[in-house]
């Protein structure tokens, strides 16, 4: 069972606003904003990695990506709309080819880590 969360994100040139989530994508959120915290980045990457083999495939990436989504349109107050459609492709085109770095179809949790940790803006174009 998921608790809502409030946080406070200030992100220029955007006024401070006060976002709710649950579920995973509150949990996302919390590590976006404090990526320090390597064994909630690694329960986070878990809960995505449905069949537990160690990477994310085309069905549970996007999950995250749609989780992602609505983390990035919160921190950067853009809508969900516009994400998806601006720059060539939809969101999760476009976020798959940033995390999976190597470009071999999966993302590992590395690339996963890697992508939450330094996230400074969102992948748009």
């Amino acid at each position: 069972m998921s608790t809502n969360k409030s946080v406070t994100h200030t992100h220029k040139p955007h006024n401070t606003q006060t976002y709710t989530m649950g579920g995973t994508a509150g949990k996302l959120q919390d590590v976006m904003k404090d990526s320090n915290n390597e064994k909630q980045i690694k329960a986070l990457f878990r809960t995505y990695d449905k069949d537990e083999d160690g990477y994310l495939a085309e069905p549970e990436f996007k999950t995250f990506a749609n989780d992602a989504m609505k983390v990035v349109s919160n921190m950067y107050n853009v809508s969900e709309r516009k994400l998806d459609n601006c720059g060539g492709g939809s969101w999760e085109e476009r976020l798959w080819k940033i995390v999976d770095s190597d470009d071999d179809g999966r993302v590992t949790y590395d690339e996963f880590r890697a992508y939450v940790v330094n996230a400074k803006q969102p992948p748009m174009y």
